[in-house]
């Protein structure tokens, strides 16, 4: 949120709200220094954009603040923007949202805040407002993980009847334990100040779960789920999954739960060992492909799921998890996730030769844009090995994930780049990662330690490279010539 008016008549006013595209710090500089200037794409912008490629994207700059006081005269320098993931009612006069979740509190202090509120939408649908959920039991609770945005969450099953069951999403560690102990004790509990939306409950500092009374629950809890790739009855149901065919599957929001028919392929290649968000090791097996009548569609196995399944046999599959990357979408499996075999759907599969064309190489004459090209450093703990910030003029610095303090001179350096190169016509984008990007900087005659900037210009100046890339994902494998 802007904090203050750079420029009212196009929409840059105090209370404008918009999304950080990029942060910008002067060449040799990095946090904890003020960045020369923050890219933000504003909502309700109107004027000229910064750049082509982004409509509505201006920069905010650092400002200079200075006051006096009896004798002594201060000066600070800071960005006029400020985390907006919430608003007050009072701030939130005279805009016009897409879709709002409003929590109003137990009662109105001031007349017609609540109309203020829930009058910031167009239609009474956008706007959700936290309540308490009917009395129930705790089940499936998942362990502590990191979500794509980097914040701790896990997740658990809310049964409210016999027949009806939610998704929860919880984000502190409280709540956490006190989710593990109902599910332990068989207990009936209800969440307070909760927010729901598309069946999803969610739950952060300001929900409660507490207690309820046995008697307020006329029921019995549902057993535990069966485990993952295992093909026996499914005792706890789960509502929010929507069975689908695969030609559905680009219309569906990613991490949408799904369940589908279809016939399975696996390949050759050997499941890739990594570390998960939650920090545990794990594998997945990528080169597996489903095929039903309507299409086919990329899936991962993760784990020790692919060593219970059969190449070219049908299944049901419940509770598979919708996921997108790079423009790409695919299936992936899930602690819930259950194949039970069925008859053949499809006389003729074309699973191989899907598999086949996954790999291919091209020859790249130029690259027309470089993205954003990031440097980093590799945290030496085996089981850590997180990325660090790029160190300049340091001599020590500490991973942020597993807190060990390390000398800069001892930690690999990585780098990563997106490249955008035309082929048959169209433009499309691929992804470096640390190995093809010390081949390819290597024949411009750069390094790890050259900037950003010098890494972006030397890119463009390759011509005639000879890539093998994975097609599903666009990443570039290696490089031949």
């Amino acid at each position: 949120m802007l904090t203050m008016n750079l420029w009212p008549e196009v929409g840059l006013c105090n209370g404008a709200t918009g999304k950080v595209v990029d942060i910008i710090f002067a060449e040799n500089h990095s946090p904890p220094d003020l960045p020369i200037a923050v890219m933000v794409k504003f909502d309700h912008y109107t004027g000229p954009s910064f750049t082509e490629f982004l409509s509505k994207c201006v920069p905010v700059c650092p400002i200079t603040v200075t006051s006096h006081s009896l004798d002594t005269f201060h000066e600070r320098q800071q960005l006029p923007l400020k985390l907006s993931w919430a608003i007050t009612i009072h701030k939130s006069q005279g805009h016009t949202l897409g879709k709002a979740c409003i929590d109003i509190g137990p009662r109105e202090r001031t007349a017609g805040m609540t109309y203020v509120a829930i009058s910031r939408c167009c239609h009474i649908s956008m706007a959700s407002k936290r309540k308490d959920t009917p009395p129930g039991f705790v089940h499936s609770v998942s362990p502590m993980k990191k979500g794509k945005t980097g914040r701790d969450c896990y997740t658990f099953t809310f049964q409210t009847s016999p027949d009806k069951f939610a998704k929860g999403i919880g984000f502190d560690q409280t709540s956490h334990q006190q989710a593990i102990h109902f599910e332990k004790t068989k207990s009936p509990s209800k969440i307070l100040s909760a927010r729901e939306h598309d069946g999803q409950i969610f739950i952060n500092q300001y929900t409660s779960l507490i207690k309820a009374n046995s008697s307020d629950v006329n029921f019995d809890p549902c057993k535990e789920q069966s485990p993952a790739g295992t093909s026996s009855s499914v005792n706890l149901p789960d509502s929010s999954a929507t069975d689908i065919t695969l030609q559905r599957l680009d219309k569906l929001t990613r991490n949408q739960r799904v369940n589908v028919k279809a016939t399975l392929t696996m390949g050759s290649s050997e499941p890739k060992e990594l570390v998960k968000r939650s920090g545990s090791r794990g594998t997945v097996k990528e080169d597996c492909v489903l095929e039903d009548e309507t299409g086919n569609a990329t899936i991962h196995l993760w784990d020790d799921t692919a060593t219970m399944l059969a190449t070219g046999q049908s299944y049901e599959i419940k509770n598979l998890s919708v996921k997108n990357f790079n423009g790409k979408t695919h299936l992936g499996t899930t602690t819930e996730t259950t194949f039970s075999p069925i008859d053949p759907l499809m006389k003729e599969l074309k699973g191989e030769e899907l598999l086949t064309n996954i790999k291919k190489t091209i020859t790249v004459e130029e690259f027309k844009f470089t993205g954003k090209v990031n440097t980093f450093m590799i945290c030496q703990i085996p089981n850590c090995k997180k990325k660090m910030p790029y160190a300049v003029d340091c001599k020590v610095i500490t991973c942020a994930s597993c807190g060990t303090c390390q000398k800069v001179k001892a930690c690999e350096k990585g780098m990563s780049a997106r490249l955008c190169a035309e082929l048959d016509g169209k433009d499309i984008w691929l992804t470096a990662f640390t190995d093809v990007m010390k081949i390819l900087i290597n024949k411009i005659d750069l390094s790890c330690n050259n900037t950003t900037d010098e890494l972006k210009q030397g890119l463009l100046n390759l011509e005639n490279v000879e890539l093998p890339i994975d097609s599903t994902s666009n990443f570039i494998l290696d490089v031949l010539k």
